[in-house]
């Protein structure tokens, strides 16, 4: 799910999807943006 993520981004950025793209490097990036968007979520709201 993290890869077809990331591919949806690039996509989204206006940029062609890799299809060489490692997987675990979706994953670990995705643990960190979706951990980083969280604790904002609960600094805004949950405060």
């Amino acid at each position: 799910m993290a890869l077809a993520k990331r591919q949806l981004q690039r996509m989204g950025k206006g940029k062609k999807p890799k299809s060489n793209a490692s997987p675990i490097i979706s994953l670990i990036g995705d643990q960190i943006r979706l951990k980083r968007l969280t604790k904002a979520y609960r600094a805004r709201y949950a405060g």
